[in-house]
């Protein structure tokens, strides 16, 4: 059950009919502000409350915090329906201004002075504590500068996140304030399988190139400038006088793509030549991300967790020849229809042999929820049984995996036809010669159009045709309006607002049923 709130305010509860809205859909990605889009009609008490940038909207799902941010954007419908555009509070660090500097020391060092600038410059609903920094460097000593005030969030991703890695992840504290952490990995913790032939609805692998290169020229420190010209630290007296790395293999495949990368923090030739062939090995491996439309077993089964930004999901599809855990790096969730939801696995932004957990860290994530705080043991016997089914379904034969699969497309099968079962659709109101007095309406509640067995769930379609009218076409129309209260009401309205006169209508709707 989802709670959605701008300050202290409630936008949207299920349970309550006048905090209703019509549309609400979360886009989360991983080291992303993610978005949070919702669309409310003028009859939502909130309908001229909420201002942008100043509120700031939280979204809780079973009363745990899955979102905060702020509003930007408020465009109007032609139906005055208003459509609130949220960034998430990664964004928050857009405001605040990175000063001139030059730092030497450890990453966590250098992340602490950045927010603590930052939260001078900010209110305090906007400030951050410095969590846990588990991200580190191999000499645990970089050095960094800039003098072109960059804003606060872009100096933090391109000094610290994206060349030594890691999540940024937001926690709160005891005293509910908000906590920035700077994580190596996502936290442990159980997490539900995605299997062919129970959960798994839809699949697309999407491998790319477009960031693919075969050679790479590595570039450390600065030297002393020359001719106006700063020049760096290079590979050239380690390297047989080239500036430059290739991969032969690559090259064969792809042909000579070049490309640099830089690290202020290397001094040594030595160091410089080890990190650019750590490099290269990535640059030439293509990208490759998994996305996925799976069920939410937790939409079923209380003590199973939702899907999370962060999990470590495992996923079992012969078909699709996947049997390993992924990265959960993307996800889209919408809070009235829980069909729509899906997710993307393996974190597109790395490569291909980063964006796959193999079987063996797999095992270290059981380990790790062993030792945690807080697991839930029935869960890790499940993840650990997971990883046994993996190692037993490689080791098995043809015959044997044939047998398995068409086991599996049996339970697909099975599953389908449950599916097919839920939803009834049928006009659940067809009524000629309605009357409707003087500035009239009428009305159908829930209760008008049950079945039993079934709960309404959607209007498919509503339609009002005109019979007869008294008062001329020039100051008789007829208005409808459709509210659809997942979980709680379901109305539709149909207004006479000539005064002069009544009106004579037929109203078909036809409903979309869900099986209890």
């Amino acid at each position: 059950m989802w709670q959605i709130y701008a300050d202290a305010d409630l936008i949207y509860d299920s349970q309550y009919q006048d905090r209703m809205i019509v549309q609400g859909e979360f886009d989360l990605e991983v080291n992303h502000s993610g978005s949070f889009t919702f669309v409310m009609y003028p009859d939502h008490p909130l309908y001229n409350v909420l201002t942008e940038l100043k509120s700031i909207v939280t979204a809780y799902r079973n009363n745990d915090l899955m979102y905060r941010g702020r509003i930007i954007r408020r465009p109007d419908g032609f139906n005055l329906d208003r459509t609130f555009i949220c960034e998430g509070e990664l964004s928050f660090l857009v405001d605040g201004i990175v000063r001139p500097y030059s730092f030497s020391g450890s990453p966590t060092q250098l992340f602490t002075n950045l927010i603590t600038e930052y939260n001078t410059q900010v209110s305090e609903d906007r400030r951050f504590k410095v969590g846990l920094v588990t991200v580190t460097d191999p000499n645990n000593y970089i050095t960094r500068a800039n003098s072109n005030y960059p804003n606060t969030l872009d100096e933090l991703m391109d000094k610290l996140v994206e060349p030594l890695g890691g999540y940024i992840v937001f926690t709160s504290d005891g005293s509910g304030d908000r906590v920035i952490n700077w994580l190596k990995y996502y936290p442990s913790r159980p997490v539900q399988s995605i299997d062919f032939g129970e959960n798994l609805l839809d699949y697309a692998n999407v491998r790319s190139a477009e960031q693919i290169a075969t050679a790479l020229i590595p570039l450390g420190a600065k030297l002393p400038a020359t001719d106006d010209i700063e020049p760096r630290l290079t590979i050239e007296s380690v390297n047989d006088g080239k500036d430059y790395i290739y991969d032969e293999d690559a090259v064969r495949r792809y042909g000579w793509i070049y490309t640099t990368r830089v690290w202020d923090d290397v001094t040594l030739p030595e160091n410089l030549f080890n990190k650019g062939r750590a490099a290269l090995a990535e640059l030439v491996m293509p990208t490759e991300s998994i996305e996925l439309s799976a069920l939410d077993m937790s939409a079923l089964n209380a003590d199973i967790s939702a899907f999370r930004l962060g999990d470590i999901v495992p996923v079992r599809s012969e078909p699709h020849n996947l049997n390993s855990a992924y990265l959960l790096s993307k996800q889209t969730i919408d809070v009235l229809r829980p069909d729509a939801n899906r997710i993307t696995l393996g974190y597109s932004g790395q490569r291909l042999t980063s964006a796959t957990l193999t079987t063996a860290k797999l095992g270290s994530q059981v380990t790790d929820l062993a030792t945690g705080r807080d697991r839930d043991r029935q869960s890790l016997v499940t993840l650990a049984n997971s990883v046994t089914e993996i190692r037993d379904i490689q080791e098995q034969d043809a015959e044997v995996i044939g047998g398995a699969l068409d086991d599996l497309s049996t339970d697909l099968s099975a599953l389908n036809d449950k599916v097919d079962n839920m939803y009834l659709y049928r006009d659940a109101i067809d009524v000629d010669d309605v009357t409707i007095g003087p500035n009239g309406a009428w009305a159908l509640g829930r209760e008008d159009i049950s079945v039993d067995g079934y709960v309404a769930e959607e209007i498919v379609s509503f339609g009002v045709y005109t019979a007869t009218h008294s008062g001329t076409a020039a100051n008789w129309c007829i208005f409808t309006r459709l509210y659809i209260w997942p979980g709680s009401q379901l109305d539709a309205y149909v207004w006479n607002q000539y005064t002069g006169g009544a009106a004579k209508v037929r109203i078909i709707i036809r409903v979309k049923y869900r099986k209890l």
